[in-house]
């Protein structure tokens, strides 16, 4: 059963789904964690006011809670529980946190937070909180439909999915890493162990993908998917990799299965969670990418060399030829020709009058051009200008490659103009604008082609942006 649009939506504005309680489908109102684990800190959670995600520390003496404030709509309680602690800490956050995960050394957490509006979806964020502290710093804006968090060991990398992509984060300088196109509604992930392989969960079941197999033109190839009775909101996976847990909206939870993929009923929840993964790489054992057939050997037909034919009807091997023309009768000789018909007299061709000519358009004057600020031995590995009426409109500058339009290579902010990016590898990349939100600007170039060496600076072409609309 497909999943409606309209059903999506409502549980990307985090508007629906989120907070049911399990007791609805006769199980505990309880978080169930991947693998049987139980971590110490985990019955000193308070799941009275609902749950939107929540996130282990690796060691399982700490968590992080998301709750709705019930005070304020569209805001979060965020609550740090600490065995040991008698209370937890806690702090208020405007907007809608979707998913929590703790980084690998167990000191901070990332969160997804959303803040919904009026007129369009809304806007997502990736958050930086200082778990000892409890402040939280705004890393980057997010795609509005990124829906949830998990550790890819394999890479250092957050993978964040959203719609019709997977997004990743290197955790080290918290820059953009590989975006992998994934067409649909991706509401959950989970990788498995510290391989390439990952876990969907999408509107209509599961998918199995491996971020390590080479991209089709217009999306990665689906190893395999299984369907489910709705949407998969959540997913948390085995320190192994070799099983995993989805939730649906109502609370119901699925045992999953690899090798095949396959899903059963395991009761419900509140929520599903799992111990942050390590770093040592498990490879998870697929079966190869089936070997696209080669294409049908084409059938070329000799043809026979001119004067072949006539040839053969000489010898007497065939009597297919030709029979010749029947000579003109007596009478068709004898006949006159018809008298020719005298030609009728055509008005002399008009000559066309040569076009007015049009004045060419005034002249204007280009706008200008911001100015970096930094020397020629300073310069960065690529950068460019920004000009135009809208050019404040444009919050990010996105470079898709190397050598592919399919990757994700890094999102920078420009400044005063100017924007630049640092640590490219060698290669192609295409550059093009983006305003955030459901914007959409209007430049020109629309985009932009460079090619990055391993040496020098680049300068990209001058974009002009003319105006921003909201379709």
């Amino acid at each position: 059963m497909r999943a409606n649009a309209l059903t999506v939506a409502a549980l990307l504005a985090g508007l629906a789904g989120a907070t049911v309680s399990a007791e609805e489908h006769g199980g505990s109102d309880r978080i169930r964690l991947a693998g049987g684990v139980q971590p110490a800190v985990l019955d000193l959670l308070d799941l009275s006011g609902g749950v939107t995600a929540v996130a282990f520390a690796p060691d399982g003496n700490q968590a992080v809670l998301a709750s709705p404030d019930p005070k304020k709509e569209n805001r979060t309680l965020l609550r740090l529980y600490t065995v040991g602690q008698p209370e937890p800490a806690q702090i208020n956050l405007p907007g809608v946190v979707r998913s929590l995960l703790y980084e690998r050394d167990g000191q901070d957490v990332f969160a997804i937070l959303f803040r919904p509006a009026k007129k369009r979806l809304g806007d997502a964020e990736l958050l930086h909180i200082s778990v000892p502290e409890m402040k939280s710093k705004g890393i980057m804006r997010l795609p509005p439909t990124s829906a949830a968090l998990d550790y890819w060991a394999a890479q250092d990398s957050l993978l964040i999915p959203a719609r019709n992509e997977i997004r990743t984060i290197r955790v080290e300088g918290l820059r953009s890493g590989p975006l992998y196109r994934i067409p649909g509604y991706n509401l959950a992930i989970a990788s498995l162990a510290a391989s390439d392989v990952v876990l969907i969960g999408r509107e209509d079941g599961l998918m199995l993908i491996d971020l390590g197999d080479p991209p089709g033109e217009e999306a990665m190839p689906v190893r395999e998917s299984v369907a489910t009775p709705g949407p998969v909101v959540g997913l948390a996976a085995t320190a192994e990799g070799t099983a995993a847990l989805a939730r649906l909206p109502d609370g119901r939870m699925y045992e999953v299965s690899l090798q095949p993929l396959s899903v059963s009923e395991a009761g419900s929840g509140a929520a599903v969670a799992s111990l942050t993964k390590g770093t040592s790489r498990e490879p998870i054992e697929l079966a190869p990418l089936p070997v696209p057939e080669p294409p049908a050997e084409s059938v070329e037909i000799a043809e026979p060399p001119l004067g072949a034919a006539a040839a053969t009807v000489a010898a007497g091997e065939t009597d297919t030829a030709e029979p010749p023309a029947p000579e003109p009768s007596a009478s068709a000789v004898d006949e006159e020709p018809p008298p020719p018909v005298a030609p009728i007299d055509e008005p002399p061709p008009v000559e066309p009058e040569p076009p007015a000519e049009t004045p060419p358009p005034p002249e204007t004057e280009a706008p200008p051009s911001a100015e970096p600020d930094w020397s020629e031995s300073d310069a960065p590995q690529l950068w460019g200008r920004l000009t135009g009426p809208a050019s404040a409109e444009v919050d990010e500058i996105v470079l898709l490659g190397p050598n592919s339009i399919l990757r994700e290579a890094a999102r920078v902010r420009p400044q005063d103009g100017i924007w630049k990016a640092e640590g490219l590898d060698p290669g192609r990349y295409q550059v093009q604008l983006a305003a955030g939100g459901n914007k959409v600007l209007i430049s020109e170039p629309r985009v932009a082609l460079v090619e990055v060496a391993d040496t020098g600076s680049i300068e990209a072409a001058t974009f002009n942006v003319l105006r921003s609309l909201v379709p």
